[in-house]
């Protein structure tokens, strides 16, 4: 999915990627040069990862897959980092409304709501 975004952002089709960008990184067409976005991209998922198999840090089969699983997301840095920045404004929110979900179906109202 990253690849397709990165393609369309960076295929010229959308001109006005190249300067409808937020103060702080107009082009989205480009990698955003204070690695702000990237950072935050990859942090996210990080926790988002924690959160969501943190309940198998007692299991070692569970832990071992969140450990693998948060070193790639590690290991995957340099390359996210040359990412076209109109990639991070979708990563970020769709990482973070991801938190927001897991957290929400995790309360007991919304549980016993649901059935």
């Amino acid at each position: 999915f990253v690849l397709s975004l990165r393609d369309m952002v960076g295929s010229g089709r959308y001109p006005g990627l190249r300067e409808g960008g937020p103060g702080f990184c107009p082009d989205l067409t480009a990698a955003d040069p204070s690695a702000a976005l990237p950072a935050a991209a990859l942090a996210c998922t990080y926790v988002g990862l924690e959160y969501a198999l943190g309940r198998f840090a007692h299991a070692s089969p569970g832990m071992r897959a969140r450990d693998v699983l948060q070193s790639i997301v590690i290991l995957s840095a340099p390359a996210v980092w040359h990412l076209p920045a109109g990639v991070f404004f979708y990563w970020i929110p769709a990482s973070l409304t991801g938190m927001l979900q897991r957290a929400v179906l995790r309360t007991p109202a919304v549980r016993r709501a649901a059935g």
